[in-house]
């Protein structure tokens, strides 16, 4: 497993948190699941990563990491995306600020990747 930044994460998260969305939380949730699915089923049929990226630019632009994560050649970690979207479904309930969806993403990250890795160091 390649090491996580910390700095890299926080910068990432406190970009994520100034940009304007052009979406509601509820929209870009139900996008980024539609566009997983469509993903997930172009790769079953076997197409290859350039003819997805055909098929759904729009996805592969906006959401570089993910669609590598999701078509790439190594199973990805589902839960972790099942996590935020599930937090983005909390915030278009109004449930939940971004800045608290950051947090309780960040520490599931956290206690998923982050500490299992400090503790095969030590």
């Amino acid at each position: 497993m390649d090491q996580l930044n910390p700095d890299s994460v926080q910068a990432a998260a406190a970009e994520a948190a100034t940009r304007q969305h052009t979406f509601s939380a509820k929209e870009r949730a139900d996008y980024v699941r539609a566009m997983v699915k469509r993903c997930e089923a172009y790769k079953a049929d076997g197409l290859t990563v350039e003819a997805i990226t055909e098929r759904l630019p729009e996805f592969a632009r906006d959401y570089p990491k993910l669609f590598e994560a999701v078509t790439g050649a190594e199973d990805y970690h589902k839960n972790s995306l099942q996590t935020m979207l599930a937090m983005l479904d909390r915030m278009a309930n109004g449930d939940l600020s971004q800045h608290q969806a950051s947090v309780i993403v960040g520490q599931r990250l956290v206690q998923t990747f982050v500490k299992p890795q400090l503790q095969q160091q030590q």
